[in-house]
């Protein structure tokens, strides 16, 4: 009998032992995340340090955050090189009331509906440096290989003519039109492009 209370007792302190390793393997998980979750924040609090330090002191650094400074610099207005780009591809521009992205040539946000000012030719613009896509017609820049707008490709011949000249026609896509002034409309957006008016 001797002999199976002492097996019991060595079974019952297993079984404490292995209660007592989950539990602080439990524990430590537990504790771990909290010291994951206060370094975070940590870490968040130094890179808002680091943007406000940064916003005050753009113009008089101190020497020894100079390299660090013109670093930045040199990445934002990369950054915004590589956006205009992207945008420039899409053909679109930002909404200067909301940020919105909008098409090239529309007359109002189709977001906010607020009314986007007509750009101005850039210097040196000439139109000889551009052709129409025999696809939608919008005007593509010389030697590209692919409308911008469409995605049409564009053939050897096309590049090399006008679009006055007589090209094959592309199957009309089904157009969404503003119910107010008849014009063609993103089936997304909120406002008509061209008149403003409220979409349902």
């Amino acid at each position: 009998m001797g002999f199976f209370d002492d097996v019991s007792r060595q079974v019952s302190s297993c079984g404490q032992m292995a209660a007592k390793k989950t539990r602080d393997v439990s524990d430590t998980v537990k504790l771990n995340a909290q010291v994951m979750e206060e370094e975070r924040k940590v870490n968040n609090l130094y890179a808002q340090l680091g943007r406000q330090y940064y916003s005050l002191h753009t113009d008089r650094e101190e020497p020894e955050f100079y390299d660090l400074v013109n670093t930045i610099r040199a990445s934002e207005t990369k950054i915004n090189v590589l956006k205009k780009q992207i945008q420039d591809i899409k053909g679109t521009n930002n909404c200067k009331n909301c940020g919105a992205e909008v098409a090239k040539g529309a007359a109002f946000c189709s977001v906010c509906g607020a009314a986007v000012p007509k750009e101005e030719a850039a210097p040196g613009f000439n139109n000889t440096d551009f052709i129409k896509c025999p696809g939608c017609g919008a005007e593509i820049e010389k030697g590209t290989n692919f409308c911008t707008s469409c995605g049409t490709p564009l053939t050897a011949e096309n590049k090399a003519a006008d679009s006055s000249e007589d090209l094959p026609e592309a199957e009309e896509p089904v157009k969404n039109l503003c119910p107010g002034c008849g014009a063609e409309i993103d089936g997304s957006n909120t406002f008509c492009t061209e008149c403003g008016m409220k979409l349902k």
